[in-house]
């Protein structure tokens, strides 16, 4: 999977280490199931959601990759279709609204944890 060629998001198009860019590109599929998993469920999804992937990539050792990304939605209790949304361009558009609407608070210059 490569980044998207748009600079609309956070660090995106910013000279960052090889590793943090790499991570940039793996995590796009993580957050476009995230935005689709909240359109599809309400808001109150994400949050659950975001955990069961942080469990699963750091305590289950999966890593960003398709692995973590079949086994969270399940562990939180979602459909295991979500999956789909991994590698579904037509969810980009919704994900950068989001993230827009997130960053404008605080500014371009704000950092990611």
């Amino acid at each position: 999977m490569t980044a998207p060629p748009r600079t609309d998001v956070l660090n995106q198009g910013r000279e960052v280490p090889e590793r943090y860019r790499q991570g940039m590109i793996d995590g796009w599929a993580c957050v476009r199931v995230c935005v689709a998993a909240q359109h599809r469920y309400g808001n109150a999804v994400p949050r659950p959601l975001y955990d069961a992937m942080g469990r699963v990539i750091h305590h289950g050792k999966a890593g960003l990759g398709h692995d973590m990304i079949r086994a969270a939605p399940e562990e939180a209790g979602l459909s295991a279709g979500l999956m789909e949304a991994a590698d579904d361009t037509s969810w980009d558009e919704p994900l950068r609204a989001e993230h827009r609407a997130g960053i404008e608070p605080v500014g371009s210059e704000a950092g990611t944890p």
